[in-house]
């Protein structure tokens, strides 16, 4: 990390930062990579196996990791509501850091309830064996219960700290924005870290010792994150939050309060604005920011399903490299792999050439639109990989090699860089200063509505093969609609 000027770079500040959010990220990431494994090969099956067969299992358990991802994003809505109007930035995180303490520590108490003692894998039968066939109807609230509360608390912790972001940007002055720039860059550098090192350990983990020693490496990491975020504190630099309406007026006392009814002046004049004309407030000037983000929903919707619905298709295929088994909930750690690779090589190759080439200025709606396209054509990867191993060929279902995913994980990589980095970007940079929060909140609602989109659509009992291809028209829809609506949209620097 560079500055200009090293007197007055914020180096303590962003080290604590870039730590924080590795470690916050290894949370967030390891528990998307493993959650829905999580419900279908643990949870569920061990609480409802006896009344629920595979298949309802299997769709019960997408459902709710797209409720549980839809869940962060909405708690992301409210970090922004919190930063921006109440609490500014810094307390949001603190809050943040308890909700997420807390919802570990109850998660990791609750799958040692549930594993019965002496059996260190989610296998059902090992565990019916040891434990009995009552145990599932005497624990089923209890365990479903907890286990809600501790992904409950777990998850608004995680979506209350994208606030993080813009506190990045925080710790820098006005006259350093090539520093600024510099230090996003870092942020969502050391983001990826966490989420590679955890979509390739935690998989690891819960396939080697079992779901309760993988929680425990995400509660360690949720605690190391809230300790190196604390101990920061002294040098961070703490803006206060900024009231949408841009009014600091305060409520008249007794005395003021004749003379102004004397005057003829309404008491309502000289009141605070209410929480609902901030809202509104905030609403009509990023106006053209919530236009660019709506058509998105369907674009992460598509975007999740790497975690959840591609994990489900790695099942029945062959993971084995020669003698190397490798699980099918790992294969979003390559995601981020390419990740890092794709960011400088956009940035520094392939954006610079296009543009001197071509004489034309990228902007960040092209980006966005490129991103979908490539999205739309990872669904129809996908959408053909189903068609070939559901081929009804003696010997061909379940040989299918797991390397057939990677076309689709490169495509779903490539639409990442373009669209999720350019949306952090631009809700930064078009939005007001007193709404920075707030816009990038509107992004993660984005998030939240496609994957509650997804929820729903995941009940519907369409085939697999049919549901790729579904997608990927969606997304081809959305496009038209987006470049319909912001094709006249206008830039703050222009």
């Amino acid at each position: 990390m560079e500055g200009g000027d090293s007197a007055k770079y914020p180096w303590k500040a962003m080290a604590f930062l870039m730590t924080t959010t590795a470690t916050l990220n290894y949370a967030s990431s390891g528990l998307q990579a493993v959650l829905e494994l999580y419900f279908s090969k643990f949870l569920f099956n061990f609480t409802l196996g006896g009344t629920l067969g595979k298949q309802k299992i299997n769709r019960l358990s997408t459902t709710c990791f797209n409720v549980i991802v839809a869940l962060q994003q909405i708690s992301a809505l409210v970090a922004g509501f919190l930063a921006d109007l109440l609490l500014g930035n810094y307390k949001t995180q603190v809050l943040s850091c308890l909700f997420s303490t807390l919802g570990g520590a109850v998660l990791l108490f609750t799958t040692w309830q549930i594993l019965p003692s002496g059996v260190s894998h989610y296998d059902l039968s090992i565990a019916v064996k040891a434990n009995g066939s009552n145990t599932t109807s005497t624990h089923l609230h209890l365990d479903l219960g907890l286990a809600s509360l501790a992904l409950l608390l777990l998850n608004i912790g995680i979506g209350l700290s994208t606030v993080q972001s813009v506190f990045v940007g925080d710790q820098f002055t006005e006259e350093q924005e090539k520093e600024k720039a510099r230090g996003f860059g870092w942020y969502y550098l050391f983001q990826n870290i966490g989420s590679l090192f955890s979509e390739s350990g935690a998989p690891i983990l819960r396939q080697t010792f079992g779901f309760f020693i993988c929680f425990a490496s995400i509660v360690g990491t949720v605690v190391a994150s809230t300790l190196s975020f604390l101990s920061g504190s002294f040098c961070y630099r703490k803006v206060p939050p900024v009231y949408g309406c841009n009014c600091k007026k305060r409520i008249p006392n007794a005395e003021e309060t004749a003379n102004l009814l004397t005057e003829g002046q309404s008491v309502q004049q000289h009141r605070p604005p209410t929480f609902g004309k901030r809202l509104l407030a905030k609403v009509k000037e990023l106006k053209g920011i919530i236009a660019v983000f709506s058509p998105l929903i369907v674009y992460w919707a598509l975007f999740f399903q790497q975690n959840s619905v591609w994990v489900l298709q790695g099942q029945r295929m062959n993971c084995y490299f020669g003698d190397l088994h490798v699980p099918p909930d790992l294969m979003p750690s390559f995601n981020d792999v390419l990740v890092v690779i794709f960011i400088p090589l956009m940035e520094y190759v392939v954006y610079p050439h296009i543009e001197k080439t071509m004489n034309v200025k990228i902007r960040p709606l092209h980006k966005i639109f490129a991103g979908m396209t490539a999205a739309a054509i990872s669904f129809i990867l996908a959408g053909l990989l189903e068609l070939y191993i559901e081929v009804p060929v003696v010997d061909c279902r379940g040989n299918v090699n797991l390397a057939w995913q990677v076309p689709q994980y490169i495509a779903i990589s490539f639409a990442e860089v373009l669209v999720s980095v350019t949306v952090l970007e631009f809700a930064y940079s078009q939005a007001p200063n007193n709404s920075k929060n707030f816009a990038t909140a509107l992004g993660f609602l984005s998030q939240a509505l496609g994957t509650a989109a997804m929820a729903g659509l995941a009940e519907i009992p369409l085939a697999r093969k049919a549901e790729f291809f579904v997608y990927s028209g969606l997304m081809a829809l959305v496009i038209a609609v987006s470049f319909f609506l912001n094709r006249n949209f206008r830039y703050r620097n222009d």
